[in-house]
């Protein structure tokens, strides 16, 4: 038996059955012979049967909780993962919304090893504060999922991790080029051979086409010279007229040529760029990436048709987040099933 009052904003449950209740489930804390959980872990307990509320408590749960919109994205995500039998977990710390023991970890002897940010399918990802909780799971040494509730109740989960992409290909050409530019891109004459064994650009009627990321890359480390373009001009500059993203993208792309990458457009795939770490002819992408600042906002929906899409082709989805100071951090985003 167990007896269950609320005191402030909390639940107590005391009797001969708490101890049972947080080892099963790892909710709440244990305080001086008794167990207090939070409004959304009291909530978890009574809907998966195992404390039964009193109508005058339930109530009172719902009263505090009604005006919170988070409040049941914490309670289905603690059904959700208890349930599997994987996890024990408890709501917090701030700014998480869950930490995670899983097994054979036992709260009995152990601190919870993930944390867990919760989303409903309609809120905004800030970049700016992924980076902030991931850099916050990291210092902890604890690992980051992030769980998206979707209008159903039903969740998708996400690992979230810092990676650091290393390609293992050249990183520029050691024979300059020369060609004519058109448009907003280039057309390389004849001495482009060693551009095309290098992976830049794309054979088109036997001419080389190079995009327009790769004409102001390669002309900025002065290994193509071009008609038609003065030496003076920014063609990246020119470009922001019309694709305001399109410093980040350079930025990004300057980036992951440097780490020895071949990059390529991702537009078939509704990302910025597809990247290989090793020769294009002999082996498939190994990276979708999408460029995006530490202001931007990402769309759930966005998020799981970029994960779902990367992880059905073989390839890691990456944010590439171009910061402040002009360098490049690299998250991975890979869906799990906990």
């Amino acid at each position: 038996m167990v007896q269950i009052s609320l005191v402030n904003s909390k639940v107590v449950i005391s009797g001969k059955r708490y101890k049972k209740i947080w080892s099963t489930t790892g909710l709440g804390r244990i305080e001086k012979d008794r167990l207090v959980v939070s409004p959304e872990e009291a909530i978890a307990l009574h809907l998966m049967g195992r404390i039964k509320l009193s109508d005058h408590v339930l109530d009172s749960i719902w009263e505090q909780t009604s005006r919170n919109p988070g409040t049941f994205k914490k309670v289905l995500a603690l059904m959700d993962l208890i349930g599997r039998r994987s996890y024990k977990g408890h709501i917090g710390p701030d700014p998480y919304d869950i930490s995670l023991w899983k097994k054979p970890e036992k709260p009995e002897n152990s601190i919870p090893k993930i944390r867990v940010k919760l989303y409903y399918d309609y809120e905004e990802i800030s970049v700016n504060d992924l980076l902030r909780i991931l850099e916050g799971a990291l210092y902890s040494k604890k690992r980051l999922m992030i769980g998206i509730v979707d209008e159903e109740g039903d969740i998708l989960y996400y690992n979230v991790k810092k990676v650091d992409p290393i390609g293992g290909l050249s990183k520029v050409p050691e024979e300059k080029a020369s060609g004519v530019f058109i448009g907003d891109r280039a057309i390389a004459d004849s001495s482009s051979e060693k551009l095309n064994e290098m992976f830049f650009g794309k054979k088109l009627f036997g001419m080389l086409m190079l995009s327009p990321l790769e004409t102001e890359f390669l002309r900025e480390k002065g290994y193509l010279i071009l008609k038609r373009l003065k030496h003076e001009e920014d063609l990246i500059e020119k470009l922001y007229k019309y694709d305001k993203s399109v410093k980040a993208k350079y930025i990004v792309y300057k980036d992951l040529r440097s780490r020895g990458h071949v990059v390529k457009s991702g537009f078939k795939y509704g990302a910025h760029f597809r990247v290989y770490k090793d020769n294009p002819n002999e082996a498939h992408s190994n990276y979708l990436v999408a460029v995006t600042t530490p202001e931007d906002k990402l769309r759930p929906h966005i998020v799981s048709s970029m994960v779902r899409l990367s992880q059905s082709v073989n390839k890691k989805f990456l944010l590439a987040v171009v910061l402040e100071n002009l360098t490049v951090q690299y998250i991975a985003l890979e869906y799990i099933k906990p």
